[in-house]
């Protein structure tokens, strides 16, 4: 999780996919994204990668890197002192007071919140932990606490519903449209980016006109209906197949029982 990117500039060019009345539209069109400041990134598979990672070490990997990068050294030079290291003591003294400057402790107080809220446990309790040990949802909510109470501007996050039962879903929800940050979210959970993301209702009685003009800038003809709509078809039909293939399967055993009688 690589956080204090500066000055990035990016290009994501977009696939586009169209079936019947209904556009789906991946990515961004020829997007060049311009971003200056903090940018913080939560990958899929948070906390799992490094086995032996703990608690205190995945939520460091989210600082700024000049933090981050005082942060590890304390812990190596916590591990060298212990091991008996001479010259440890004094290059730890440093990296404490590196630390303290750029701070770190303030930033240990935000984790110490972020984990009474998420873990019902204070940060102390828990910064030895191997990060696996916390439950796939709790990892997930942990960080992305961390994440929107930091000075980030940008979040990229990788299918951060994954694990998270509905409660958090919601939570998540609310978390994304009430945030100032530009989050650029990966989910395979419709209801979940509609959610945060809102509906065309959003943009009022300019809603159709938007969506025309949206279609036409991309050359393609504006859907009849909404994908909703359409999706509730697919739905419909699907239940209806189901139970015609319930039927027919309770007639083929019933025909198999007097088969057998």
């Amino acid at each position: 999780m690589n956080f204090a990117f500066n000055g990035v500039t990016f290009t994501i060019t977009l696939a586009l996919r169209q079936h019947g009345t209904s556009t789906a539209v991946i990515g961004l069109v020829q997007a060049a994204v311009a971003v200056g400041g903090l940018l913080g990134f939560m990958p899929q598979d948070v906390g799992v990668s490094d086995g032996d990672q703990t608690v205190r070490a995945l939520l460091l990997s989210l600082a700024p890197r000049s933090v981050r990068q005082a942060g590890e050294s304390m812990l190596v030079l916590e591990a060298g002192l212990e091991l008996g290291d001479p010259s440890a003591g004094m290059k730890l003294g440093e990296a404490i007071a590196d630390w303290s400057t750029l701070g770190g402790y303030e930033l240990e107080g935000q984790w110490d919140a972020s984990c009474r809220r998420i873990i019902h446990a204070s940060f102390a309790e828990v910064a030895d932990r191997p990060a696996r040990t916390l439950s796939g949802g709790e990892r997930k909510q942990l960080v992305l606490d961390v994440l929107f109470a930091s000075d980030a501007e940008v979040l990229l996050l990788d299918e951060p519903d994954n694990f998270l039962d509905v409660p958090a879903k919601l939570a998540l929800e609310r978390r994304v449209r009430a945030s100032k940050k530009t989050i650029v979210m990966i989910s395979h959970d419709r209801e979940v980016l509609a959610g945060a993301v809102g509906t065309m209702s959003a943009a009022g009685a300019l809603g159709p006109a938007l969506q025309d003009r949206f279609a036409a800038r991309l050359g393609l003809a504006a859907p009849d209906t909404t994908w909703t709509s359409a999706r509730d078809r697919v739905a419909e039909l699907v239940s209806l197949l189901a139970l015609v293939t319930g039927t027919f399967a309770r007639i083929g055993r019933e025909v198999t029982s007097l088969a057998l009688t």
